[in-house]
């Protein structure tokens, strides 16, 4: 049936990204790499579709930690980006007091 060679297209897509992402003696353990394989899978843009599977099925893309990170980061300076155009301006404001 249909059903079994979307189940068969699906392991062998598993498959090939394990060994192209585990050495050797990691195959032995593929077990527990699984987890990170899928969500790597299901965050991975489709070419015909242009969407990953996560945002096709829940309406929003997967975010790993680091994503969480960066977008803290991207905060971090955006907000010290903000103080630092409050001081110039509080600068200009009172340079232009003096004058």
């Amino acid at each position: 049936s249909s059903s079994n060679g979307k189940v068969e297209s699906q392991n062998k897509r598993i498959n090939m990204a394990l060994r192209a992402a585990l050495n050797d003696s990691q195959l032995n353990d593929w077990d527990l790499w699984l987890k990170y394989i899928v969500f790597t899978l299901n965050a991975t843009k489709s070419s015909r579709t242009g969407f990953s599977s996560n945002f096709l099925v829940f309406g929003r893309n997967l975010r790993a930690p680091r994503d969480l990170w960066l977008d803290e980061a991207k905060q971090q300076i955006k907000c010290n980006a903000e103080d630092d155009q409050l001081v110039n301006i509080d600068s200009l404001q009172k340079k232009a007091a003096y004058e």
